[in-house]
């Protein structure tokens, strides 16, 4: 896309838009033909197109056992109407724009009224035939025709709307849809647009892509802008380059073979919701939407291509599991393809098509299809200064100028993007990568690639680039340990507990009772001690309450007891219920089970298990 491209919208007073956007008036006598009334198939052209301006007809639809009618009306927007609005002059009118459509339909279903003469009686020509002048336009015909196009087409639900985004036109090219104006073919368009069966439909507007692309170094701030967040020592390195590859795949998003998901998780204050805030503001978006629910994704991101920023807050583990179905089926292909019941006895279509960045206190629970297709980043809770906010600040507003030069950099190196995405994959192959944890992984890199370099990846560079993201990598072996043990503790550590008057996660309440117990263990003996002492108690009281201790034997570690009713509730509604996560738990390296029962602040004695700190993720700031 260069920046002819870029062509300002049509526009002008009393209609001059509507106007530019008619279709040539065929030659008399071809495809038209001159009437009396209208009828037939006058508005059907000589190549079978249908010939309504601005109004694009959809097909038939049922509604209360009765057949509709199922149009784009002169706004874009999907409209169905019934047999008996197809007569009425006032809907119809609204159908095709109001006053300034009213000479397209004069011209095109004109209405013919006798000539009279001063006495009142018709005029007759030569031949004797009454003489007709036009007055109007016919509702009755223009609605014949209406309704023969849309029976012509027929199911209305096996078109394909499209919205707002970045979409494949089937041939190796994007079509880029801004809401009001679609770029395609090295042309711009109005909604209506069709590829086959895919429609384009008006849509909230969005930026174009602008006249110069972004920059490799414009790309590279942006990478250091991520550098901003602090993430888990083993990813610290690649994980700017990740979440840059995911912000490149979000823009492209539907025009992507593979569409790649990413959840970032962490303790409170690590930047969660910030992040995946970042990330919305590059791909276009104001902020991440905190309705973390099927319906409320649905009804979001329906028919509409890009980044699904969600910001999970505190939803239940049944929203979750509903959206990681979404995710799921929107990886690939045509997207997850949701249909309900409708008004009526019809149905509706719901079609999601993008890439989802999910915030989320709980990591979800993935099993071995979903955990090739989410990529995890792990946050922890970093500086807090004034200069930081400030930077922090800085970033945001440029995420947010960044989007339309950005678009226009990733539309130019699109063939470059696929030519990085082969050559990662190929890599991860021969990491040993599962193909569909290549998928991802290819995608996320070659999305940095292309926004970072001129230039595509070589083999080597690929290989390079691939090693140390070793640990994003799954084989099958290595996917079915991490939907056992791991998961099941990293389910633990994301829930939410009642502390006093907070809710924490129980990760949370690890570091900070592991930090009060260590502090108190370095400086006993010192006039702090007793308010260290205080400390520690409280702490260690809110550990025994969840069902949970620190013990130094025979490693740091964290005791969890079986028959806590607090972690009986956190595994309530997961794979791991009823006492079903006690096995995963003691099979985790280095987990050890005590002899006998252990004694838990503010619980009975029971049994547990002993698991090494180092299995908790670095909970704790001096770890």
């Amino acid at each position: 896309m260069s920046s002819a491209n870029v062509v300002p919208l049509r526009g002008g007073a009393d209609g001059a838009e509507y106007d530019q956007a008619l279709p040539p008036e065929p030659p008399e006598g071809k495809g038209r033909k001159k009437r009396g009334g209208g009828g037939g198939d006058a508005t059907r052209s000589d190549d079978g197109g249908d010939r309504f301006g601005n109004v694009v007809p959809l097909g038939v639809r049922t509604r209360r056992g009765s057949t509709c009618y199922v149009f784009l009306d002169a706004a874009g927007l999907e409209t169905t109407l019934s047999a008996k609005d197809m007569h009425s002059p006032a809907i119809i009118e609204g159908l095709f724009g109001g006053r300034f459509a009213h000479k397209f339909l004069c011209e095109r279903w004109p209405h013919y009224i006798p000539q009279r003469g001063q006495d009142g009686k018709p005029i007759r020509d030569d031949e004797g035939k009454v003489v007709m002048v036009p007055a109007g336009w016919s509702a009755r015909e223009c609605g014949a025709d209406l309704i023969s196009a849309c029976t012509r087409i027929g199911a209305a639900d096996d078109a394909e709307l499209r919205r707002d985004g970045v979409w494949s036109d089937g041939q190796g090219g994007l079509v880029v849809h801004c809401g009001q104006r679609i770029f395609a073919h090295e042309k711009e368009h109005g909604p209506g647009l069709r590829q086959g069966k895919a429609i384009y439909i008006a849509a909230p507007r969005r930026e174009a892509p602008s006249a110069e692309p972004a920059t490799a170094q414009e790309c590279l701030l942006l990478e250091e802008d991520l550098r901003l967040w602090t993430y888990a020592p083993a990813i610290a390195d690649q994980a700017p380059h990740l979440v840059l590859g995911m912000i490149a795949c979000g823009i492209l998003s539907a025009a992507l073979e593979w569409r790649p998901h990413m959840t970032t998780w962490g303790p409170a204050g690590a930047g969660k919701s910030t992040l995946v805030n970042y990330a919305a503001l590059c791909c276009g978006l104001e902020e991440a939407s905190d309705d973390v629910s099927e319906p409320g994704v649905r009804r979001l991101f329906n028919a509409r291509a890009g980044l699904i920023p969600l910001d999970e807050n505190e939803a239940a583990v049944a929203q979750t599991a509903q959206v990681l179905n979404l995710m799921r089926g929107a990886s690939s292909g045509r997207g997850a393809i949701v249909v309900r019941a409708g008004e009526g006895s019809g149905v509706d279509v719901f079609r999601i098509a993008g890439s989802f960045f999910l915030a989320a206190i709980n990591p979800p629970h993935l099993s071995l299809a979903d955990a090739s297709r989410i990529t995890l980043i792990l946050l922890r809770r970093g500086e807090t200064s004034e200069g930081k906010k400030k930077r922090l600040d800085e970033a945001m507003a440029r995420a947010k100028a960044a989007y339309p030069r950005l678009l226009t950099r990733l539309v130019l190196g699109f063939g470059r993007f696929q030519e990085n995405l082969a050559q990662f994959r190929s890599a991860a192959i021969r990491a040993q990568a599962t193909a569909r944890s290549a998928d991802q992984l290819a995608s996320l890199l070659a999305g940095w690639q292309t926004l970072t370099q001129d230039d595509p990846v070589t083999p080597a560079q690929a290989d390079m680039l691939i090693d140390p993201l070793s640990a994003l990598t799954t084989s099958a072996e290595d996917a079915e340990e991490e939907d056992s043990g791991r998961q099941a503790l990293r389910h633990l550590m994301g829930s939410l507990v009642q502390v006093g008057r907070d809710r924490l996660t129980v990760a949370e309440v690890i570091g900070e009772g592991v930090r009060a117990i260590r502090k108190w263990s370095a400086f006993k003996g010192q006039d702090s001690e007793a308010e260290l002492r205080d400390a520690m108690d409280r702490w260690v009281r809110r550990l025994g309450a969840i069902g949970l201790r620190y013990h130094e034997t025979p490693c740091p570690g964290i005791m969890v007891a079986n028959g806590a009713p607090v972690i009986e509730g956190a595994f309530q509604g997961t794979p791991w219920s009823g006492k079903a996560w006690q096995r995963p738990l003691r099979e985790l390296p280095g987990a050890v089970e005590p002899k006998g029962s252990v004694k838990f602040r503010g619980n009975a004695q029971t049994r547990c298990v002993h698991l090494p700190l180092e299995l908790f993720g670095g909970v704790t700031d001096d770890d």
